[in-house]
């Protein structure tokens, strides 16, 4: 698949990178997009700039509105200090069809239903992990819902149930429309 047949059409899009080795560059990128109320993921190696990357389908499709990529993983530390995130072998795919989310592990066959109803817009990012026990933020997935943002928190392999984002950490009296969440470069999740 090249590049440009993935940007003809595309209404949603979402970007995780697989970085498995500590102290090794990243080896995988995914693409996850909408296109004609379809949501499709492609892959293609890191080792090349990316107008020239050579975009494979890796089979997911699913009827959606939205789409959102995000590795689960962990950020170990090295004998300097050095902290890296590394991924699983597999990015989480979630997305949204007629109001519900689901969720599942790319090339699994189980999906997991996250929200029923009333959801508009999704966005995913790993939040902080470090070896001290209990210091796991996990995979964060995060909704639009009926104009409000909730989230889902993915960790040792149980989803919390939906919380609404304390209304402290948001400006008020806003409806939101749009959502998008990532990592800062010292592991803190921003949330835009």
């Amino acid at each position: 698949l090249e590049c440009s047949a993935v940007q003809t059409g595309v209404s949603a899009a979402s970007i995780a990178v697989r970085h498995m080795n500590f102290g090794n560059s990243s080896d995988v990128v995914y693409i996850g997009y909408i296109k004609n109320n379809n949501a499709y993921v492609s892959c293609s190696p890191c080792y090349t700039e990316i107008s020239r990357h050579t975009w494979a389908d890796t089979g997911f499709t699913e009827d959606a509105s939205e789409i959102a990529l995000a590795f689960d993983g962990t950020m170990p530390r090295d004998v300097h200090g050095n902290y890296e995130f590394i991924t699983k072998n597999a990015p989480w795919v979630f997305w949204v069809s007629d109001g519900a989310v689901y969720g599942q592990i790319l090339g699994q066959p189980s999906k997991v239903t996250l929200a029923e109803s009333n959801v508009t817009k999704v966005s995913a990012v790993r939040a902080m992990w470090s070896d001290v026990p209990g210091f796991d933020f996990g995979l964060v997935l995060f909704m639009v819902i009926n104009g409000a943002i909730h989230f889902r928190q993915l960790i040792d392999g149980v989803w919390s149930d939906a919380e609404p984002v304390p209304t402290s950490a948001l400006p008020s009296g806003k409806t939101w429309t749009q959502i998008s969440a990532q990592r800062t470069w010292d592991y803190r999740v921003d949330l835009q």
